[in-house]
């Protein structure tokens, strides 16, 4: 889950968690390559907001001795409405991981981390943390 705030409206973005014992540290949401990756956008205006064209994007980033590159998996574009004061809309979208995607990987000289990130004109952008795992062969 990811929050972003900046004038006009607040977004939250949820994904799904896998199952966690009690006491056991925060998990990150997992999914596997060639899968779907549901995503709830929760958008509460503040001050009131027009219409907006925003992007929620699967991306990875591969960090090793050269410069991070970030690479976008898949993107899809999505039109907010305009919301008055205090309105509250909540949007769905699905994303999916790309079959031939790497997995995550944090090993001794590379790294490859994943994200979904939602992009506003003018605003930061809200990023969540996942992982991707090769999906298992089904039988």
């Amino acid at each position: 889950m990811s929050e972003g705030s900046d004038s006009g409206f607040d977004v939250l973005l949820e994904l799904p968690l896998p199952q966690q014992a009690p006491g056991a540290p925060e998990p990150v949401p997992t999914f596997e390559t060639g899968g779907a990756i549901p995503c709830r956008l929760s958008i509460r205006s503040g001050s009131g907001c027009s219409q907006s064209r925003c992007i929620l994007r699967l991306q990875y980033r591969c960090h090793g001795s050269g410069t991070p590159e970030t690479v976008v998996a898949g993107s899809c574009e999505l039109a907010l409405p305009a919301l008055g004061a205090g309105e509250h809309q909540v949007v769905t979208v699905e994303l999916a991981a790309p079959a031939a995607g790497p997995p995550s990987y944090c090993g001794e000289h590379v790294k490859i981390d994943w994200s979904v990130v939602f992009q506003a004109p003018g605003r930061r952008p809200c990023e969540t943390p996942i992982h991707v795992r090769p999906a298992r062969r089904r039988p």
